[in-house]
């Protein structure tokens, strides 16, 4: 019950946050106090989905509604943005230079909960394994699923390589796990460790070398003369 509650506190809020965006700041308002220009309209709606979104996450998350905060800032988006047609461009441009600067951070975090002097052997190889084989259901199926879609032998091989890269979830969520695990079950806290340094090992193998690849094959591949 308590994920149902969740989900129906972030779908709600996340509406009427939503609704609220779409008419708050308006050309209207900014016309009648002489400061309208798309730029500044802009800044103004990237910077309230901004506030809103950091807002949900952190209140959701002090009041013990951890799933809500996600949800929310999803459907505000999406409400928000349905109204704003090609002017929400802009938006996403500025909101897309805020994550620039704050995606570093995130993997930073990640990086410094993971102790490389502490891993064992055995977990390392687990988790390798592990992520290995994930990968290889991960790129077959993707291959077998673009089979029916007219790609080329080599545009199929592209796609699901290019599928490879794994980074943003798993660097939200292995913090996650863990601190988590410290704050409610202290007893599950090796677990989400061995969740953390899989986290951490996806990010170190599969980001650069997914990159590599796209680098490489991207232009040969979907070349069209």
């Amino acid at each position: 019950m308590s994920s149902f509650r969740d989900v129906l506190v972030g779908v709600l809020v996340g509406i009427v946050l939503g609704m609220f965006t779409r008419y708050f700041p308006s050309r209207d308002q900014l016309k009648y106090y002489n400061h309208f220009t798309d730029g500044k309209l802009a800044v103004k709606r990237a910077f309230l989905i901004l506030s809103m979104c950091v807002s949900a996450v952190l209140g959701s998350h002090r009041i013990g509604l951890h799933a809500a905060g996600g949800l929310c800032t999803l459907v505000l988006s999406f409400v928000a943005g349905t109204s704003w047609s090609k002017e929400k461009i802009r938006v996403q441009k500025i909101i897309g230079t805020a994550w620039n600067i704050f995606q570093p951070l995130l993997f930073g975090l990640v990086g410094a909960e993971v102790s490389v002097t502490s891993l064992k052997s055995n977990a390392i190889g687990i988790c390798v394994a592990t992520l290995s084989l994930a990968l290889l259901v991960r790129i077959s199926f993707t291959f077998v699923l673009m089979s029916f879609a007219g790609f080329n032998f080599k545009e199929k091989i592209f796609i699901a390589l290019s599928w490879m890269p794994k980074a943003t979830v798993q660097a939200v969520l292995g913090p996650l796990a863990l601190e988590r695990s410290r704050i409610s079950a202290p007893h599950l806290e090796p677990y989400s460790k061995d969740v953390m340094t899989i986290a951490f090992l996806a990010i170190l193998i599969t980001a650069p070398n997914g990159a590599l690849i796209i680098a490489i094959l991207g232009p040969k591949v979907t070349y069209s003369p």
